[in-house]
């Protein structure tokens, strides 16, 4: 693909870390201890709302994944935030490098349609992400 991937750490060392899936056949895309994760509304259409998740990697990458995930119609977003049920993710300040597995990761999305709410949880884990180039 052409894009450079800085030294990555041991895979033993990350294990039970995030390790997000992407559309590539080269895993090596995967393996970093620590990522920042960026949500963000994107409109669709004039009915139709979605979020854009992008994924940087710790070090000198010179790539990120990206996926856009989109609502159904009519439903409005309200808020975006994120999930960790276990300390080591999510609003973690990355000073916590102790191993053991991550528990789950989620995007929370608080939805409007009409006049009812709805409070949805998007498991990021299992998504498959673009790999994207950058300088």
């Amino acid at each position: 693909m052409g894009v450079e991937i800085a030294p990555q750490e041991d895979k033993s060392a990350i294990e039970g870390a995030f390790h997000p899936l992407t559309t590539s056949a080269d895993d090596s895309f995967s393996f970093s201890r620590q990522w920042t994760v960026v949500a963000f509304l994107v409109q669709l259409s004039n009915t139709r709302q979605g979020i854009n998740l992008i994924l940087f990697p710790l070090g000198k990458n010179k790539f990120v994944l990206s996926r856009c995930l989109s609502i159904p119609s009519y439903y409005v977003i309200k808020e975006i935030g994120f999930y960790g049920d276990d300390g080591k993710s999510s609003l973690n300040t990355g000073k916590n490098r102790s191993p053991g597995k991550e528990g789950r990761q989620a995007l929370g999305l608080l939805l409007k349609r009409g006049s009812e709410q709805f409070l949805w949880l998007v498991n990021y884990d299992e998504i498959k992400f673009a790999v994207l180039p950058h300088s």
